[in-house]
Formats: C-alpha cells, sequence, structure tokens
C-alpha cells in the first residue's frame, strides 16, 4: 500500500469520525430540546410564581389588573376612537382661521385632558392596591419609567421642528 493512499485512507476515516461525532452531538441537542423547552418554562412559571408571593399578588388581583390594562389598551388600540378624535381636531382647525399660536394651545389643552384622565385610571389602579405597599411601589416606579420613555418620544417626535412655531403642539 502506497503512503497516499493509506493517507487518503486515514483522512476518510478522520472526516467519518468527526462527521459521527457532529452527528452524535446534533442528535443529543434535538433531543434534548423539547426537555431544555420544559425546564425554561418552569423556571418562568416558578419565577412568576415568586414575584406575585414577593408583591402580596393573588391570581384574582392580578387578573383584575390584566383585565384593566386589557381594556384600556383596547380602548386605546380602537381606530375609530383615534380617528374620531383626529376628525374633531381636523374639523376644528378647517373650520377657524386658527393661528399656530391657538393651535398649539388646543394641542395643550388636549393633552392635558389625556393626562388628567390617565392620572385617574392610574389613582384607581392603584387603590386596588391599597393593601400591598409594595405592589403600589412598584406600579409607581413602572409608571415612572412609562413616563421617561413617553417623554423621550416627545421630544423625538418635535426634534423635526426645532426652532420652529409648530414644535410646542408636537411636545404635547
Amino acid at each position: 500500500m502506497s503512503d497516499a493512499s493509506f493517507l487518503h485512507d486515514a483522512g476518510i476515516a478522520v472526516l467519518g469520525g468527526f462527521l459521527t461525532a457532529i452527528g452524535f452531538v446534533a442528535k443529543r441537542r434535538l433531543t434534548s430540546a423539547p426537555t431544555d423547552e420544559t425546564l425554561q418554562r418552569k423556571s418562568h412559571v416558578l419565577s412568576i410564581t415568586k414575584s406575585m408571593a414577593d408583591q402580596n399578588l393573588t391570581l384574582d388581583q392580578l387578573e383584575a389588573i390584566e383585565e384593566r390594562l386589557t381594556t384600556r389598551r383596547e380602548r386605546l388600540n380602537d381606530t375609530a376612537v383615534v380617528e374620531l378624535a383626529a376628525e374633531s381636531l381636523t374639523d376644528i382647525f378647517s373650520s377657524v382661521q386658527m393661528s399656530q399660536s391657538q393651535a398649539n394651545q388646543l394641542a395643550m389643552r388636549e393633552s392635558e385632558t389625556a393626562d388628567a384622565e390617565l392620572e385617574r385610571e392610574f389613582e384607581q389602579l392603584f387603590s386596588t392596591l391599597a393593601d400591598e405597599p409594595s405592589s403600589q411601589q412598584k406600579l409607581k416606579e413602572s409608571q415612572e419609567h412609562w413616563r421617561a420613555f413617553c417623554n423621550s418620544q416627545v421630544n423625538l417626535a418635535g426634534s423635526i421642528a426645532v426652532g420652529g412655531s409648530m414644535r410646542p403642539m408636537l411636545l404635547y
């Protein structure tokens, strides 16, 4: 047997062993994936359960909060409501000769009305957690983070009109 033939056969054997090892590892990963997913899911459920226990939340309270948030989200996602609000503003702008200053003031009043409604919703949700100070604190923190996000979004929207007269309207 020549050296070239021997090297060829040895290379084929090494390559075969390497491919077998890769196949074995791949098979193990595929068969253990469902187990890993189940463990991850159970770990996530335990984490949620622990978090609820830390906040003294019962499942009923959590479901009540979820229901209120879902209802609120559905109302906000209802395009008919948004279109109706936009339509009323469009009617106001088109039916009245309105200066940019007046439009800015209108936007400010609309923003204040929306903020007041949001504050009422927050206070109502906050009061449902009256017996749970840690949950109230977490709700406050969550609201603060949400407001910071909203403010950064407003600043981003207002950045397109820096120095312009319509910028105040974009910031409300």
